[in-house]
């Protein structure tokens, strides 16, 4: 038993494709952002001091502060930067589904244009 397809609605398409250009935009931002935030933690961690009054290795500052930032600011950034790629791929993913829809139509009114 064959299941007909319908044409997806091609405005839906384009909303999608922009809400996939928005997303990416927005990833990009936001590991920018990370990325300069980085930046300028390594930048203030090399001026701490440890416990022993010597600086702190940049080892330690790249295992660490880099990471997370010296009072955790990163840690919102990190966690901004997973949700919008979550949703970015979710969106990809829908994109491939509305686009793999339009083949199986497309070939579906080729196979009926053979019939008749």
């Amino acid at each position: 038993m064959t299941v007909k397809v319908d044409l997806p609605d091609l405005d839906e398409l384009k909303e999608l494709i922009d809400k996939i250009n928005t997303l990416s935009y927005e990833a990009g931002k936001l590991k920018l952002e990370i990325e300069m935030s980085e930046a300028l933690t390594v930048l203030t961690a090399s001026k701490l001091k440890g416990d022993d009054g010597k600086p702190l290795s940049m080892s330690f500052i790249s295992s660490t502060y880099s990471k997370t930032g010296i009072n955790g600011e990163l840690v919102e950034l990190r966690n901004s930067l997973f949700e919008a790629n979550v949703r970015l791929e979710d969106a990809k993913k829908t994109y491939d589904y509305v686009k793999l829809l339009i083949d199986i139509w497309r070939t579906q009114s080729a196979n009926e244009r053979l019939v008749t």
